[in-house]
C-alpha cells in the first residue's frame, strides 16, 4: 500500500463515515453503556499494542468483520469472522518489530440503542524503533458494536487510513 491523501473529508465523501448528531437527555443506562462501549473500543488498541491476543480476540463477535480503505483508494479486507481478523492482525504483529501505539481519540456516538452502537474515533498510529518515535499513519475508525446479554463487543470495524501503515 502506497496511497495517501491530503484532501479533507475523503472518508465522508466516499460514504465511509457519518458524524451523526449529538444526543441529549441520555438515561443512566445509556451513559453507563457508553462507558463500557468506550472501554471495548480502547481495549482494541491497548490489546493490539501489548500483544494480548486473548483480550484482543474478546473485543470481537464471532461473526465480526474488519475492512477499510487507505485514502479511499486501496481496499483493506474485508476480513470476515473473528478468526480471520485475528489471523490478519497476528500477521501484522509478526512483521512489526517496533513498539506500536494506537491512539484512539475523539470518540463520538453516531447512534446508540440498547443493543447496538456506532462510534467514530480518530486514529493516530505511532511506532518506536531504535529509540526513535515516528508517525505511522492517521485516520479514523468506525466501530459498530452489539450488546449480547450485557456484554458489548465489536461486530464491524472500518479503518479509514490517511496513508499506508
Amino acid at each position: 500500500m502506497t496511497q495517501a491523501v491530503d484532501t479533507p473529508a475523503w472518508g465522508r465523501r466516499n460514504g465511509f463515515i457519518d458524524v451523526g448528531t449529538s444526543a441529549s437527555g441520555l438515561s443512566d443506562r445509556e451513559v453507563s453503556d457508553r462507558l463500557v462501549i468506550l472501554d471495548v473500543v480502547n481495549r482494541y488498541g491497548w490489546s493490539y499494542d501489548e500483544r494480548d491476543l486473548d483480550s484482543l480476540e474478546r473485543t470481537f463477535t464471532r461473526d465480526a468483520v474488519f475492512d477499510g480503505s487507505v485514502a479511499g483508494s486501496v481496499d483493506v479486507g474485508p476480513y470476515e469472522g473473528r478468526e480471520a481478523i485475528m489471523d490478519w492482525l497476528k500477521g501484522h504483529m509478526a512483521a512489526q518489530q517496533e513498539q506500536r501505539r494506537h491512539a484512539i481519540l475523539n470518540p463520538i456516538f453516531v447512534s446508540q440503542t440498547e443493543s447496538t452502537a456506532t462510534v467514530n474515533c480518530y486514529l493516530v498510529l505511532t511506532a518506536v524503533a531504535d529509540g526513535v518515535a515516528r508517525l505511522v499513519t492517521t485516520g479514523f475508525y468506525k466501530f459498530d458494536l452489539v450488546n449480547d446479554d450485557g456484554a458489548w463487543s465489536v461486530r464491524h470495524v472500518f479503518g479509514g487510513f490517511d496513508a499506508a501503515f
